[in-house]
């Protein structure tokens, strides 16, 4: 029997097994946002085929530093 794997969650079952003693949770306040903007400003005006270039920034936090082993087995954490 031959059985097929992705990539995601290989790696997610390897972030478990290396899981360092201390983690980040988010914090009860915990907020993410997202910045896009044009290199050409607010009112860019570009004909079909032209290039727009975009620019974008994410936000997210605050973070709570937490000992891992005080979480339960199916919590979501993030290592720094």
């Amino acid at each position: 029997m031959r059985v097929n794997v992705d990539d995601a969650a290989v790696d997610g079952l390897a972030a478990c097994v290396d899981a360092p003693p201390r983690v980040y949770i988010e914090a009860p306040s915990h907020a993410e946002s997202l910045r896009a903007w044009t290199e050409q400003g607010d009112s860019a005006t570009v004909r079909v085929g032209g290039t727009l270039v975009l620019h974008a920034e994410s936000f997210s936090g605050p973070w709570i530093e937490v000992a891992r082993d005080s979480l339960d087995a199916d919590a979501c954490w993030v290592r720094r």
